[in-house]
C-alpha cells in the first residue's frame, strides 16, 4: 500500500532493516506484537529495508516498550511514531515539530532521514538549521534524541532515548 494511502493515525513506528534483511524483519516484527494486536500489519514502502508498523490497538510508547523485550537479528532502526502525519509544506512539519519538543529544556542529537517526496517539504540539513532556529540545541552524543524520518509526504517524529536492540540495532525508547 503506497504511503499517501496510509491513515497516519495507523502508523506507529518505522522500522529501516538491515541490508537485504527486510523479509526477515517483517516476521521479527510480527512475532514480537501480534501477542498484543492480532491485527497488526507490517507494510513495506517503495524504499528498500524501510517498513511502517500499522495497528489500531497498539500506541508508539508501547512498540518502544514490547520492542526492548526483544533482540532483533534483522532491524537496524526503530522509531515509534509519536506524531505521524502527511505534510504538504513546511509549516505543518514546523507546527509538528513545535508540539513535540514542548518543555524540552535539554540538548538534543538529531537523527533524520528524508525520504522520496518528503525532500519537496524540507532537506535533512535545512531541518537541522529549523530546530536551531526554534532554539533548540542540537548536539551529536546528547542523551535525548530527536528522531524525524520520512516515507515520501509521510513524517514521523519522536523524542526518546536511544537503546540498543540487538547487534547493529537503535531502538527509540519513548515515554
Amino acid at each position: 500500500m503506497p504511503s499517501s494511502e496510509l491513515l497516519p493515525e495507523l502508523v506507529k513506528a518505522v522500522a529501516v532493516s538491515k541490508p537485504n534483511r527486510d523479509t526477515w524483519l517483517v516476521e521479527e516484527l510480527l512475532d514480537s506484537f501480534t501477542p498484543w494486536d492480532e491485527g497488526v500489519e507490517v507494510t513495506r514502502t517503495r524504499f528498500p529495508g524501510v517498513l511502517l508498523v500499522l495497528s489500531r490497538k497498539l500506541d508508539p510508547a508501547t512498540i518502544s516498550r514490547l520492542s526492548r523485550r526483544v533482540e532483533f537479528s534483522f532491524m537496524a532502526r526503530l522509531v515509534p511514531a509519536v506524531i505521524a502525519l502527511h505534510v504538504g509544506a513546511k509549516s505543518e512539519l514546523l507546527e509538528a515539530l513545535e508540539r513535540l519538543l514542548r518543555g524540552v529544556t535539554e540538548d538534543l542529537d538529531l537523527i533524520t532521514v528524508i525520504r522520496g517526496e518528503g525532500k519537496s517539504v524540507v532537506s535533512e540539513s535545512h531541518l537541522r538549521s529549523l530546530i536551531t532556529g526554534m532554539n533548540y540545541k542540537l548536539r551529536r552524543g546528547a542523551r535525548r534524541v530527536l528522531a524525524v524520518e520520512s516515507v515520501d509526504r509521510l513524517f514521523v517524529l519522536a523524542v526518546g532515548v536511544i537503546r540498543s536492540c540487538g547487534l547493529n540495532c537503535r531502538l527509540l525508547v519513548v515515554e
